[in-house]
């Protein structure tokens, strides 16, 4: 066992057996086996009734398991921290839904602790009495049903633990903030509405609100950010209110934005309908770095920025990004390790120069792949490996310059060989293997800049035998290769799978591709593919 938690359950533990089986449990969810936690837990539970009557089999129902436990742990007698650690299991559980189980877990140690406790009352029970849920059972409960996506259960429990007329049982700070993370982490329109309630409720019971209130506040504002005007000033209202505060309060550290503010700011604000959105987050972003009031900004800040700027199809996008990154790479060589550049700002700004209109927006993004490979070659810095997303920003900036009134034929012609250069340096090296976006991108890339004929044909061909050695070909790549060769090209690659289609599919009688005739090998890997016998493209 690591020793480490062992020492901590032991201060929390009545006896030192039920120590080890505490980090035994803790083992288990954080290795991901939260349903053996849970069924060893209960097993535990089962082999300490020892009554008879009512209780026995009212008890038995609620556990029912088993008593298959291993003999080591067959006098453990689990205790409230055994019940949260199992709980804060499932929060943490990889879909979504699994981790409101940590409030059926709440509702058993509910039930067993209110029979336990008529047992108590009626001289049933012989030595061990059920825990009863604590301060930190609802907020885990609560803090499952938030990351679980079901904020009006949060909103009930909390409600139930607002009645309780037991102290420990009412809720804190952190069981409001967590009830409105959980409306936060919704896509409620109505989200806003019900976090400002509760934050109504909290001052009312005189439970003031800090950081990470407002934070989650302002985050609940996302799914209207699009469509109500007035909902990025609303933003920088509570915003403008957490500094305002600050100032008037004796401990301004507990109300003052922090970087986590700033961050949810920065992802926001380029969401807003309003004209001047990227101007806001960008005006947010110099006052971090300028105001000592403010919080500096960490490398997730930086990101956050370049991200913003990456999706707004501004004009000077490429520039304000490249300036960003050169900032961070000055402040990672003034010695600040935190702040080392990764392959993620890159591809970012690859992204922005896919988006604009220079003509020779696919040299420059197959330069800043060049420069990641060289560092990541030079470093070895994982953070630099260069990646798929990479390769496929630059493909996109080659397959978008289509346009003839922003790109002449020269450019297009560049365009072309940087994007099948990209390819060819994809198939060399292991760290970012060609996928079914990959082929999307390079068939776009054909059709966009080869004028139909034959050049046009021997270019899709050639990737279609590559694509089909990958096993990619599905439903969009048939449908892109359709709109990228003739027809009697795209009959002859097709032509274990062609056949002619009838009146009722098409007036014309041209010949279209029976899906379900595709070999399998083709489309080992092509996840959009749909295997109806009655599919034609």
């Amino acid at each position: 066992f690591n020793l480490l938690q062992l020492t901590i359950y032991a201060y929390t533990s009545a006896t030192p057996e039920t120590a080890l089986f505490n980090v035994r449990l803790n083992e288990l969810c954080v290795g991901g086996r939260v349903e053996e936690a849970e069924h060893l837990l209960l097993n535990s539970l089962a082999c300490t009734i020892s009554m008879d009557g009512n209780n026995c089999l009212k008890l038995g129902k609620i556990v029912a398991v088993e008593c298959s436990l291993d003999l080591k742990w067959h006098n453990v007698e689990p205790d409230i921290t055994s019940f949260n650690t199992v709980m804060n299991g499932w929060t943490k559980h990889g879909r979504k839904q699994v981790r409101r189980r940590a409030e059926g877990l709440l509702k058993k140690l509910q039930m067993m602790s209110e029979i336990s406790q008529q047992g108590d009352n009626d001289a049933d029970f012989v030595g061990y009495t059920y825990p009863q849920p604590n301060e930190v059972s609802y907020n885990i409960a609560l803090n499952g049903l938030a990351k679980g996506g079901a904020p009006e259960r949060a909103e009930e429990l909390l409600a139930q633990m607002e009645v309780s007329d037991q102290a420990w049982k009412n809720p804190t700070l952190i069981s409001y903030n967590t009830c409105i993370d959980a409306w936060a982490c919704s896509n409620s329109k109505h989200a806003h509405i019900k976090a400002g309630n509760i934050v109504k409720k909290m001052i009312r019971k005189g439970i003031e609100p800090n950081t990470i209130t407002y934070s989650n506040m302002i985050r609940c504002y996302r799914p209207i950010l699009a469509e109500v005007d007035d909902a990025a000033q609303q933003c920088e209202k509570i915003l403008w209110t957490m500094k305002k505060k600050a100032k008037e309060s004796s401990d301004p550290s507990k109300i003052a934005p922090n970087v986590v503010t700033y961050q949810v700011l920065l992802n926001l604000l380029p969401k807003a309908s309003t004209r001047k959105r990227q101007k806001k987050a960008d005006n947010l972003f110099r006052e971090m770095l300028v105001d000592e009031d403010t919080p500096a900004p960490n490398l997730r800040t930086f990101r956050a920025i370049v991200n913003a700027w990456a999706k707004s199809y501004d004009l000077d996008a490429p520039k304000k990004i490249a300036e960003i990154i050169q900032l961070v790479e000055e402040k990672h060589a003034s010695g600040h390790e935190n702040m080392a550049p990764s392959v993620v700002l890159y591809a970012e700004l690859a992204n922005a120069w896919a988006k604009s209109k220079n003509p020779s927006k696919a040299k420059r993004a197959a330069s800043i792949l060049r420069k990641v490979t060289r560092v990541y070659q030079e470093t070895g810095s994982a953070a630099m490996r260069p990646n798929v997303h990479l390769y496929h920003a630059v493909l996109n900036a080659c397959s978008s310059c289509a346009n003839s009134a922003y790109y002449d034929s020269q450019s297009q012609r560049d365009a072309l060989k940087v994007a099948f250069a990209v390819f060819k340096n994809m198939e060399k090296q292991k760290y970012a293997v060609p996928d079914v976006s990959t082929y999307d991108l390079l068939f776009r890339a054909a059709r966009n800049l080869l004028p139909i004929g034959g050049a046009r044909n021997d270019v899709v061909i050639a990737l279609f035998e590559k694509c089909k050695r990958d096993g990619f070909v599905g439903d969009h790549i048939v449908k892109l290769v359709k709109s990228c060769a003739d027809e009697k090209t795209y009959s002859d690659m097709f032509a274990c799978a062609i056949g002619e289609e009838d009146e009722s599919c098409c007036k014309y009688g041209k010949k279209v591709v029976h899906l379900h005739k595709i070999p399998k090998d083709w489309r080992r890997k092509a996840s959009d593919f749909n295997h109806s016998e009655n599919r034609l493209i």
